[in-house]
């Protein structure tokens, strides 16, 4: 099929074969979790920094993508990459096409340290709208995958390596929830403010707990898979939640801004923040919270 889009095919699912192109993508975690395996263990890595010093790239990173990309790119080589590690300057995705959303090891800083809660985000948009994504964490040998239309699933040591549908939670209100997010890079007095507040309010709320494990896509698949009831975070990036959003939404829970439940997709996945959540009326009660604190600050 042309890969040119008119103004109806921007919501289709495109022509091409997703099952092929999610085959595509496991193999390509395949043979990057061999990668990081491999480099897992050294106890002294050798990273660089970027926008700040805690915001760190190692060398298996920039390794880890271009198998990635190579894999991508032999197997659909007119399609666009926008990657964590490529320096794209404009993440904006096409509305002509196709295009791969690379993570190569989103938890780079547990990589570092020997956490496990490390993963490669693969995600496939066509004409700006996110069709599919696949998450794996070679280290806890987790993996997630959503097509769009055809439902969230996982595969852990837990399913006895089948994979089987996600089961998100129906938690509906903040209080009794498990929630999750991670510390933002930047870490000035403003910012460390906003975080405490945010942290402050939900825990008063009566929240049972905020969990961050490091990983905002695995937060986000933590929420599909109902470990988490909800997951908020400023300062992510577009490689960060394309493949976990999906993943949340074929689950059948709720990926929006923290302070905006309509926000479209095209913008929320350039908007460098997230709010994932198992239900609706839990979305609803949080970005009351959340935009009331962003108004107030």
């Amino acid at each position: 099929m042309s890969s040119s889009c008119s103004e109806t095919d921007h919501h289709r699912v495109p022509e091409i074969n997703l099952q092929d192109a999610l085959n595509v993508a496991l193999e390509a975690c395949r043979l990057a979790a061999l990668e990081i395996r491999e480099h897992f263990a050294t106890q002294q890595k050798t990273f660089l920094t970027k926008s700040t010093i805690i915001d760190m790239v190692t060398q298996t990173d920039k390794r880890v993508e271009e198998i990635v990309s190579q894999h991508l790119l032999k197997a659909y080589p007119d399609h666009q990459i926008v990657g964590e590690e490529f320096n794209n300057k404009d993440t904006t995705l096409s509305k002509n096409g196709y295009c791969w959303i690379i993570d190569p090891i989103d938890g780079t800083t547990n990589f570092v340290h020997r956490n496990p809660n490390v993963c490669t985000s693969i995600a496939l948009a066509y004409c700006g709208s996110v069709v599919l994504g696949v998450v794996h964490n070679p280290i806890l040998d987790e993996t997630f995958y959503a097509i769009k239309g055809k439902g969230s699933y996982q595969k852990t040591p837990f399913t006895q390596q089948k994979f089987e549908k996600n089961v998100i939670s129906q938690c509906d209100s903040i209080s009794g929830s498990l929630l999750s997010s991670n510390f933002p890079y930047g870490r000035t007095e403003d910012v460390l403010s906003l975080v405490e507040k945010k942290y402050g309010a939900f825990l008063r709320m009566g929240c049972h707990g905020i969990r961050g494990s490091g990983s905002a896509v695995i937060n986000l698949c933590y929420v599909a898979n109902g470990s988490l009831d909800a997951y908020f975070e400023n300062g992510i990036q577009i490689w960060d939640m394309a493949a976990g959003k999906i993943i949340v939404e074929e689950a059948g829970g709720v990926v929006c801004d923290p302070c905006d439940l309509e926000k479209p997709e095209e913008i929320l996945l350039q908007n460098h923040r997230c709010l994932a959540t198992s239900t609706k009326p839990l979305a609803i009660q949080m970005i009351q919270v959340l935009k009331k604190i962003e108004e107030e600050h």
